[in-house]
């Protein structure tokens, strides 16, 4: 573990005492909300806004450190270094290796996929379209680490072994991006997206830092979308 890494853990341990075990229920009424949202499609939104706004009051009326969710800009070096290797596993590998596997045993999956992205559901794909799905990548990148990442698998993770906050969360983060149809075709779509979660997760669980799984998560995506568009 390097010297960073190490400072940022003595500052959390003299700033930072975890909550009461009472905390672990308002932990557990947001996983219960994502579960619902599942079912509830409307919902989606409402958790994930709910959710950012819950940490910013959360932040400014407990006044953690700001390492508790996640903002170590001093930190951000050392951790791409560091990670590098994970990043571009998440961002190229997987992604490839996965929209390889849909190719040979499930090709009909890329359609499945396709008609759950919103500005290509249509089957319009023009620039202009293109670009905005990019740049909102990075908003619902952000928005998704700062909720899966720092308010449930890092809170959850004071509670339980980080390994299963982790595996839980990323669970219920491929769940949320279920779409009806063919069990099997469900299947090709959320299992790669739960293990790409795992590898987010345990970037979090590295380095303390929301940016890196961001960074991730974002390069993932943006691989994810030009495999799509150069096979549809």
């Amino acid at each position: 573990m390097d010297l960073i890494h190490n400072n940022d853990i003595n500052v959390f341990s003299e700033n930072f005492s975890v909550p009461e075990k009472s905390y672990l229920k308002i932990i557990i009424a947001w996983i219960i909300f994502g579960i619902l949202a599942t079912v509830i499609e409307i919902l989606q939104t409402f958790f994930i806004l709910g959710a950012i706004l819950f940490l910013f009051i959360e932040h400014r009326k407990k006044r953690w450190p700001k390492s508790i969710i996640g903002l170590k800009k001093n930190a951000f070096r050392q951790d791409m270094k560091n990670n590098w290797w994970l990043i571009l596993m998440v961002g190229f590998g997987t992604q490839i290796l996965a929209i390889s596997l849909i190719v040979w045993f499930s090709p009909q999956t890329i359609i499945h996929i396709v008609n759950r992205l919103p500005l290509l559901v249509d089957g319009s794909i023009n620039m202009l379209s293109v670009i905005t799905l990019f740049i909102m990548l990075i908003f619902s990148t952000l928005g998704e680490e700062l909720v899966f990442r720092d308010l449930l698998q890092n809170r959850l993770g004071w509670y339980i072994p980080p390994i299963a906050a982790n595996l839980i969360i990323s669970i219920l983060f491929g769940v949320l991006h279920y779409s009806p149809g063919i069990i099997a075709i469900v299947l090709f779509d959320i299992v790669p997206i739960i293990i790409d979660s795992v590898i987010y997760g345990l970037l979090w669980d590295r380095t303390k830092n929301i940016v890196i799984p961001w960074i991730a998560h974002w390069l993932a995506d943006w691989i994810g979308l030009v495999c799509l568009l150069i096979l549809i």
